[in-house]
């Protein structure tokens, strides 16, 4: 398995490069306001048409092709949650495969392991089985998992946790509910202790990404820390 320090700089990469794609749009939104001819034009407009109206638009702007924008902030943070549960995932391999002990007991069907050539093979499916089957808990109930797997304390998510959960909560939305909150949204937020938002769509900009980006970031990096020196 890779280090705990590569583990981290892949997921971490990723979302920084993915801070990126909303200034690329913004980039070619310039372009277009200067020079409607522009090679962009037909692009945005092709967006713009086929994004839902309720897409957030800038509040200065009044142009159906910044709902592109809007767009793809939310698209980032799909991408930006889903790469935090993907380290998850990737670090409990790390230390499940090093310390397969920490699973305790775990039913495994006969017919999955008979095809194994070795015990590594067998700690490393049993990992994958665990790992998948956390992150489809609840946040409250996957973090109780995590916390025990890298033998950590809950101050390490202090900070940290509430702001994913609730980026992690709007995420579900815009997945599954086009971006209209709803009262599932709201328990998740209330849950750890946030107050949700009053606004009926749950539109995603710039500054609310890098504050959910750097967040993630630094939860993955606690973690990194933390296991580190626990698993030296």
């Amino acid at each position: 398995m890779k280090a705990f320090s590569e583990l981290f700089k892949e997921h971490a990469n990723r979302i920084l490069s993915l801070s990126k794609l909303s200034q690329i749009a913004l980039e070619g939104l310039s372009q277009l306001s200067k020079a409607p001819a522009s090679k962009f034009a037909p692009l945005f407009q092709f967006m713009a048409e086929h994004i839902p109206a309720h897409h957030q638009n800038h509040p200065k702007i009044n142009m159906p092709e910044y709902r592109v924008i809007g767009f793809l902030d939310g698209l980032t943070l799909i991408a930006t949650v889903s790469e935090v549960e993907a380290y998850f995932h990737d670090l409990i391999l790390a230390v499940l495969t090093k310390h397969p002990e920490k699973i305790g007991k775990s039913a495994v069907d006969l017919r999955s392991i008979l095809g194994l050539t070795s015990i590594e093979d067998i700690k490393l499916l049993v990992a994958e089985r665990y790992a998948s089957e956390m992150l489809f808990k609840k946040p409250s109930d996957y973090k109780k998992d995590l916390m025990t797997i890298v033998s950590a304390e809950d101050h390490l998510f202090d900070a940290t946790w509430p702001i994913f959960v609730e980026a992690k909560a709007r995420r579900d939305i815009g997945v599954h509910n086009s971006w209209i909150a709803n009262d599932i949204y709201r328990a998740k937020v209330r849950e750890v202790g946030l107050t949700p938002t009053t606004e009926k769509t749950l539109s995603v900009d710039r500054p609310y990404l890098q504050t959910v980006q750097a967040n993630c970031i630094d939860l993955m990096k606690a973690l990194k820390t933390h296991c580190e020196t626990t698993f030296a």
